[in-house]
């Protein structure tokens, strides 16, 4: 058994079995309108029972406008509360805390009748073909309250803790990125860092619903000419963690124009777990617990992630998708070194039609 992984974890007032957390791409099980399906309960219901300590439920919009992909996850309805609670018993049945996480797409949501987007400026994406609008004042107001009313619902459903998604190319990146946000007012990078959207999102759910576990996503490195930098981001966080935010989830990387799409630091030749260096740095600099993702095939490299204190959590998402026994052959020492690692599609369609690497075969919805 590599210890590391299975000693259990305090945060709050809640422990954490083990230090592994289930957080899949998105698994586009849900309904057309984002309503949840008997395949996402069963899908989950599986990946919780991996023996994670935890599991990050996929990124659902927040409001119609937000909505970035086809059959993406819905909590910006009062209707879709029956859903949401039954995938969080089906978690919390299997033993793993449920935690969901909470998306706008913001340049990167799907084009409205209007053949329009909202985003923090106005400027020209090369990638984007939707007219951006910049959000005003009052947009901005009405975008908070969609996040509150998200995460109110969540706590209603059940859910222990959300996670805001504040990189991958969500709304939220966009207005801590250079590249993205022009603003010249109180939420430009200038006057706040792109933070001050962040700060009244994270107020609105702390005074909703104070006990709920606070996650934010966030990218420590943009990887694009202008992007955010590894400094810039621990300054955000920095400003952030004594807010309300009880741990930060880290990866890397920005994507414009399909959010589902794999960023290229993360391609199939990338590294194991390449945002390690940075991600070690971040954690020193940062009171608040992190969580490690990106590429982190082995059993052997997550655990001495964190005897090196790279982090306290490690988050696993294709690897687990193409693996279900990941998290059991670590406990019984049983590693297949000839096994090729997960493939790095640009988009997983492991949970939804099989993995590509096993054809024929989808490991999670067998009848």
């Amino acid at each position: 058994m590599i210890s590391s992984l299975f000693s259990p974890f305090n945060i709050g007032t809640r422990e954490l079995k083990n230090r592994v957390v289930a957080a899949p791409p998105p698994s586009l099980l849900a309904e057309s309108d984002g309503w949840v399906t008997p395949q996402i309960l069963e899908y989950y219901q599986k990946l919780a029972g991996c023996g994670v300590c935890a599991v990050i439920v996929e990124g659902a919009t927040i409001s119609h406008e937000g909505r970035s992909w086809n059959r993406q996850l819905n909590v910006g309805s009062p209707d879709s509360l029956q859903g949401i609670s039954r995938l969080a018993e089906k978690i919390r049945n299997k033993g793993a805390l449920p935690l969901i996480q909470l998306f706008h797409g913001g340049i990167n949501a799907q084009r409205g009748a209007n053949l329009s987007v909202y985003g923090p400026s106005e400027n020209i994406q090369p990638k984007i073909l939707a007219k951006i609008i910049a959000m005003t004042p009052d947009k901005i107001r009405q975008t908070v309250h969609d996040y509150v009313s998200g995460a109110t619902l969540a706590w209603n459903a059940g859910y222990s803790g959300i996670e805001i998604q504040a990189a991958e190319g969500s709304l939220l990146q966009q207005f801590l990125s250079p590249v993205t946000n022009m603003r010249t007012d109180a939420y430009s990078i200038e006057k706040s860092g792109g933070a001050l959207f962040l700060q009244q999102i994270i107020q609105g759910i702390k005074s909703a619903c104070p006990d709920l576990l606070l996650v934010l996503k966030i990218s420590m490195k943009d990887h694009i000419p202008g992007g955010s930098t590894l400094s810039a981001s621990i300054k955000t966080a920095s400003s952030l963690q004594n807010r309300g935010i009880d741990m930060f989830h880290l990866t890397e990387g920005m994507v414009t124009g399909n959010p589902l799409q794999l960023h290229p630091t993360l391609g199939k030749n990338a590294p194991d777990s390449p945002f390690a260096e940075d991600a070690q740095t971040f954690h020193h600099e940062i009171t608040r617990p992190v969580i490690l993702s990106g590429n982190i095939c082995t059993q052997q490299n997550a655990g001495s992630r964190l005897k090196q204190n790279t982090a306290d959590l490690i988050s696993i998402g294709r690897t687990l998708n193409r693996d279900p026994d990941w998290l059991l052959n670590a406990h019984i020492e049983i590693f297949d070194s000839t096994r090729r690692k997960c493939l790095r599609c640009l988009v997983c369609t492991a949970a939804s039609t099989g993995c590509p690497d096993q054809p024929g075969t989808n490991l999670w919805l067998l009848q």
